[in-house]
């Protein structure tokens, strides 16, 4: 069908959805990395000063490293594209600081550490099991931890639209 020659002509292949790294993501993250949940959960940056973390769904890594940043005893971002957390682990140990309290982990099955909070930023969309996800995020929080979950309008993402995933440069 012509419809389908048209979409895949405009999208990327499917080994390449998700996996550039855009250059200036970071620029356009700096000092931002927290408004979202600073604005969602009032007090947040004070609570989570000497609290051990999870950042589940991390991405790049920005926000895991903020979390340190800000007062954060321990940090694991998490997230399933290794590509993804090798950046986010070679970017903690260029922010001064961060070496001893930022970890990263493509792999939380085996993680049995019991975390003060889990947190996951707008990333509810990208699970194909949520309610699995939900049981995971559960199991790594202690009895009395937080599970603090944003979900943002997909086509709202943090570049815009999650289309970026999908269509290629080339015009």
């Amino acid at each position: 069908m012509i419809s389908e020659r048209i979409i895949e002509a405009f999208s990327l292949p499917p080994e390449r959805v998700g996996r550039e790294i855009r250059s200036d993501t970071q620029k356009e993250l700096t000092g931002k990395e927290l408004n979202l949940l600073r604005s969602e959960f009032p007090g947040f940056e004070s609570w989570i000063k000497e609290k051990t973390v999870v950042d589940f769904g991390c991405g790049l890594g920005f926000q895991t490293a903020a979390l340190a940043n800000a007062g954060a005893k321990l940090v694991l971002g998490l997230d399933v594209n290794e590509e993804y957390i090798d950046y986010a682990t070679k970017h903690a140990q260029e922010c001064a600081g961060n070496k001893e309290k930022v970890l990263f982990s493509a792999n939380y099955k085996g993680e049995v550490c019991k975390y003060d909070a889990v947190i996951s930023q707008n990333a509810m969309e990208h699970y194909s099991d949520p309610s699995e996800v939900l049981e995971r995020m559960k199991d790594l929080i202690h009895e009395d931890g937080q599970l603090m979950i944003t979900f943002g309008p997909p086509w709202y993402a943090p570049y815009g639209s999650h289309m970026h995933f999908f269509v290629s440069s080339r015009g």
